[in-house]
């Protein structure tokens, strides 16, 4: 059984990175999009999202990987960004790596799609892991060529693991005259 429902927390990450650039593009007094805030801002207005849930969690920040691997076969260093524990059992559920400002996939992002494969693997406490992050684009074909280049990278690194996932992206601004756009993208990762 699912503790927290994917689509209940999908729906929290992206409403969250929204709210992360409607925040920050007030703030600069509408010269900046999020892409220029710290991805910690992300984090935070994630969070707060996730706060809002019908079943609350228990919501920890920068969590040791460590921590959830004993094996030495794998990399046991960085953190998870964000981890929603189930109140009641103390079992830890979901993980949540957030990115800010990704245009093309670079090695960060392949660090966190093996960091939670590898966790969903070797842990079988997290029901399923989340990579989330804002992307600004000039054009609708960039955001797709963007999807399509992580999800080809993404499957090259899972295709070993008994794991699959899915998209998910959410439109949140768009600059007519420039002819810039932005979204909130969450890719969900599980086991089979």
């Amino acid at each position: 059984m699912i503790t927290f429902p994917e689509k209940n927390v999908i729906d929290a990450v992206l409403n969250g990175i929204e709210n992360a650039h409607k925040k920050f593009y007030l703030w600069t007094n509408k010269k900046a999009w999020l892409s220029m805030a710290p991805e910690y801002m992300l984090n935070i207005c994630i969070a707060e999202q996730i706060s809002k849930l019908e079943k609350k969690p228990e919501i920890w920040f920068e969590v040791s990987v460590a921590q959830y691997i004993s094996t030495k076969n794998v990399d046991r260093d960085g953190r998870i960004d964000i981890v929603l524990d189930d109140t009641n059992t103390g079992k830890s559920c979901v993980m949540i790596e957030v990115k800010n400002k990704i245009d093309k996939y670079t090695d960060p992002l392949n660090d966190d799609i093996v960091r939670i494969c590898q966790l969903l693997e070797y842990n079988k406490e997290f029901e399923y892991g989340l990579i989330a992050f804002f992307a600004n684009f000039s054009s609708k074909k960039n955001i797709n060529n963007l999807l399509q280049e992580i999800k080809q990278s993404a499957q090259k690194v899972i295709n070993i693991k008994k794991i699959h996932f899915d998209e998910h992206f959410k439109e949140i601004d768009k600059d007519e005259a420039d002819g810039w756009s932005a979204a909130a993208v969450c890719f969900v990762f599980k086991r089979f």
